[in-house]
């Protein structure tokens, strides 16, 4: 795979199929998600039609700067749904509580849903999360909301998208049933855990939570769109691999290329090629 690290994301852009586009820095990636999502919201209120996302926690800045432009320009958010894609659980695989710092649902009201609801009627009810408890919650949802219009997606380092961890070859997955996998409870793997730490605890992998319960591949490429946002020196290989490489259910991002309309956003950080030491 040497071969594709320095790959532009102009040849990767005409080899894939992929729209490719490259921002400056984190700040101005959060800023195009944010007006990215809202412009989706704004075409479908001038069609007076909902508009359904899944999204993920990070990259993070993109929430608050969703609710302050939604409030600044008095945006109409009552038809925007949201599919949460992924929650850390508790050693017994329960929902964190509210009041747990890793919750991702704490972080998204805390960010986004308290400032929507009051400036701009987004409704609590328009937003679901994966949940143990009901593990097909999340299908329900999509199925009675009519389908997802755009998956906003991130790619961690082993190809995984939400939390859909590469399998073990003794699993009983193929390539097939892999793409096709939906809400479950998955057990973290140690490089997601890793890159999890250097966010959230400074490094203290023990800290991280070993199972979370996240959305499968199936429905993130149910999506009619999919738009990636990768803002990390690390992710340079990750897109690469995602839309170069072979589809696998061992680079679950790989699985990218059998859908028709996917984008990719990059900071010139993660766009750049990177020189591999010679072997």
């Amino acid at each position: 795979m040497r071969s594709i690290a320095s790959v532009t994301p102009e040849a990767a852009q005409e080899r894939s199929g992929a729209r490719i586009d490259v921002v400056k820095d984190r700040d101005t990636l959060a800023e195009v998600f944010a007006q990215t999502a809202l412009g989706h919201v704004r075409r479908a209120n001038r069609a007076r039609r909902r508009i359904v996302f899944i999204m993920p926690v990070g990259p993070t800045g993109q929430w608050r700067r969703m609710a302050q432009i939604a409030a600044q320009e008095r945006m109409d958010l009552s038809r925007l749904h949201i599919v949460q894609m992924d929650e850390y659980l508790s050693p017994s695989s329960e929902p964190l509580p509210a009041s747990d710092p890793f919750s991702f649902a704490r972080f998204i009201r805390e960010q986004f849903s308290r400032t929507a609801c009051k400036a701009c009627g987004f409704r609590e009810n328009h937003w679901v999360a994966p949940d143990p408890r009901d593990i097909d919650a999340v299908e329900r949802a999509i199925r009675r909301w009519g389908g997802v219009d755009v998956a906003f997606a991130g790619i961690g380092l082993n190809g995984h998208m939400a939390f859909n961890e590469p399998p073990s070859p003794v699993d009983a997955w193929d390539d097939e049933s892999f793409s096709e996998s939906s809400t479950r409870v998955v057990k973290l793997a140690d490089t997601t855990k890793a890159v999890n730490s250097v966010f959230g605890t400074g490094g203290e992998m023990g800290r991280v939570p070993d199972y979370a319960v996240s959305i499968g591949l199936k429905q993130i490429l149910g999506a009619r769109q999919v738009h990636v946002f990768l803002d990390w020196l690390w992710q340079r290989y990750v897109w690469r691999r995602a839309l170069l490489g072979p589809v696998s259910r061992f680079f679950p991002a790989s699985y990218l290329q059998r859908h028709r309309n996917v984008r990719f956003t990059l900071t010139e950080e993660a766009a750049a090629a990177h020189q591999c030491l010679p072997e």
